[in-house]
């Protein structure tokens, strides 16, 4: 398919603790040698087996069985 590519690295959940003890929850996406690539705000359900970037939902993430 033209215009596709493929990475090979592993994806982390983590969270941030803010000053009023809540946390937020992200995907973060780490390349093979351990370097950051990305990361997403999860919202609802975990674990999730798409994920969206930005409104128009590209690019698509989906979770390999």
């Amino acid at each position: 398919m033209e215009g596709t590519e493929e990475l090979s690295g592993y994806i982390v959940l983590e969270y941030e603790v803010h000053p009023d003890d809540t946390r937020s929850h992200w995907y973060t996406f780490y390349e093979s040698d351990g370097t950051f690539w990305e990361a997403f705000s999860v919202t609802g359900e975990i674990p999730l087996s798409d994920l969206y970037a930005g409104q128009s939902g590209v690019p698509h993430y989906h979770r390999a069985s």
